[in-house]
């Protein structure tokens, strides 16, 4: 089983992120990171947020508490993790409106 710090590199990785690009958007030094991936500390409640917020997963399945099995689902969330904040909210109209059609 995966610790922490294996998750958040995975993650990070796969959706093609850098230590440092992270980093920057947690407003934190890439060091950090570093020492996260290593499993050196733990983030701060806030930073694991934003973690979550930024790789597009909850905070459970970083914590390793759950994850979806649906490959499309982790695919759509690597996608638009990458998307500025009208992007994400457009998508998120988009699959509302099919969700729930009028």
């Amino acid at each position: 089983m995966m610790d922490f710090g294996e998750r958040l590199k995975k993650l990070r990785e796969e959706r093609g992120i850098s230590q440092s690009e992270l980093a920057r958007r947690l407003e934190t030094s890439p060091r950090m990171v570093l020492r996260w991936e290593k499993s050196e500390v733990k983030p701060s409640a806030d930073h694991l947020i934003n973690i979550s917020k930024n790789l597009g997963v909850s905070v459970d399945e970083i914590l390793g508490l759950g994850s979806p099995d649906d490959p499309l689902l982790h695919e759509l969330m690597a996608l638009v993790v990458h998307l500025d904040d009208k992007n994400r909210q457009l998508i998120l109209e988009l699959v509302r409106s099919l969700a729930n059609p009028t």
